[in-house]
């Protein structure tokens, strides 16, 4: 958490995370200052030895410890606010991760993949790992027949210098059932 902190300062890590440290350090600082406050409001009280003749030892014993248990629920509160921030610091991670192998997609790398995680971001990683998985499959594919028809292209240009119209034929049924193959795959993806 101290390296995150760091990066925060520095100016590293993107606004949503900077705001939720923000949010963390304003709820930590009005905790302490509020139960600083009470504290010194109640401390206030008793420093009046008119009050202190007043009441009885129990009352001032329950008067005293007073300001210590709202401290406490001060901070209890404060605490379980802070916990229920914790949890986005890993839904920016997966969005960061997302975005960043979105940007590499959009690049044309079709290799990296987005470390598996746990939970909902382990099945969000799995579900564009396996679309550009799918997505590299087929254009290997159509990368395979493309060199094909340059071979065969190039067959045909040889045969036919050479006047051997049975091979120039044969490479011209080649091409078609390549375009044939190519069409299929090109039907699986969606433009």
């Amino acid at each position: 958490m101290s390296m995150g902190l760091a990066q925060a300062i520095s100016g590293k890590m993107p606004l949503e995370t900077k705001a939720l440290f923000r949010t963390i350090g304003i709820l930590g600082f009005s905790a302490v200052t509020l139960s600083a406050a009470v504290i010194a409001y109640f401390n206030g009280l008793f420093l009046n030895d008119s009050i202190i003749n007043v009441m009885g030892q129990i009352e001032l014993l329950t008067t005293s410890v007073m300001p210590y248990l709202i401290s406490a629920v001060i901070a209890a509160i404060t605490a379980s606010s802070i916990n229920t921030i914790i949890p986005f610091f890993k839904i920016l991670s997966v969005q960061a991760q997302v975005h960043n192998r979105l940007e590499l997609l959009a690049k044309g790398d079709l290799c990296s993949k987005i470390p598996a995680g746990r939970g909902q971001a382990a099945k969000v990683a799995h579900t564009l790992n396996d679309a550009v998985d799918h997505l590299a499959s087929r254009v290997s594919q159509l990368k395979a027949i493309n060199h094909k028809q340059w071979d065969l292209a190039e067959t045909i240009r040889i045969s036919a210098k050479k006047g051997d119209c049975a091979i120039v034929l044969q490479a011209v049924d080649q091409m078609e059932e390549n375009w044939k193959r190519a069409s299929k795959i090109e039907e699986q993806l969606s433009t």
